[in-house]
């Protein structure tokens, strides 16, 4: 074989220095940036990658097996739990109440379904039926609780000409704010909403809400039903994330900054 010249090898040398070099230095910036973005990415969700599926996106249980003392849901960032449930007249036990969580457009929403009614009593007459249910919600990391939006198919159902009585799901967040009430309601004769939100002037990590279902069937013929109850909640970063992520991005722009300096 013949041997090629030994000035024709040594140019091909510097070369390859040259290049490993860069493509060390590519490697470096590389996992430099990647640090930056992880960092940043947990400030902004609050979770590691590749951790996501610890917290299920959605979950589903009967309102009878949250009501002990260390039962409780979780539905995307958030933890509920405290849950109590007291009815009277023609309400659901718990048992047949579904407890469904779900994600929509990012935001947590909460639905308890079940047969929430009043019939009118042929032997006592006008009565009503009540249940209340209570629990604690509570935001995920580096999030604050902004705001409620209540949502029920409140109705009273019967012969438009002579049905008459109420529908009403009052919402409220004793404990933690005592000025703010959320109400859905459908009066027969009267008026109807089916949808109330509020923003809070304030920010919470953790909220203690109270729902009272409160039916009446004034006449005979007359059913006053209730068959969901839907809550969504709204949040923002907390102050705290919000300096780690200024802080996460003035560190990207001046590593940018001091790899486009002349050297």
């Amino acid at each position: 074989m013949q041997r090629l010249p030994l000035h024709l090898l040594t140019p091909a040398q510097p070369v390859a220095r040259k290049r490993s070099t860069a493509m060390a230095r590519c490697g470096r910036i590389g996992l430099k940036s990647f640090g930056l973005l992880l960092v940043l990415g947990v400030v902004l969700t609050g979770t590691v990658p590749g951790h996501a599926d610890s917290v299920p996106p959605m979950s589903s249980a009967r309102l009878s097996d949250l009501l002990g003392p260390d039962d409780y849901l979780v539905i995307g960032d958030k933890v509920f739990d405290r849950f109590t449930y007291e009815m009277s007249g023609n309400m659901p036990p718990a048992t047949n109440i579904n407890v469904v969580g779900s994600l929509e457009d990012g935001k947590v929403k909460i639905r308890f379904q079940g047969a929430f009614m009043d019939v009118y009593d042929l032997v006592g007459g006008q009565t009503a039926s009540d249940a209340t249910i209570s629990f604690r919600v509570t935001a995920g990391p580096g999030q604050l609780i902004s705001g409620v939006l209540l949502a029920a198919n409140t109705a009273v159902l019967g012969d438009p000409m002579t049905a008459q009585g109420s529908a009403s799901v009052v919402e409220t967040f004793l404990e933690d704010i005592a000025d703010v009430s959320l109400g859905v309601f459908d009066i027969k004769p009267g008026s109807k909403l089916l949808m109330d939100s509020v923003e809070f002037p304030q920010h919470y990590q953790s909220l203690n809400v109270q729902k009272d279902i409160l039916l009446s069937a004034a006449t005979l013929g007359t059913l006053a039903t209730v068959s969901f109850i839907d809550q969504t909640f709204t949040q923002v970063p907390e102050p705290a994330g919000l300096i780690l992520l200024m802080t996460g991005l003035c560190g990207v722009l001046a590593f940018r900054w001091r790899r486009r300096r002349p050297r």
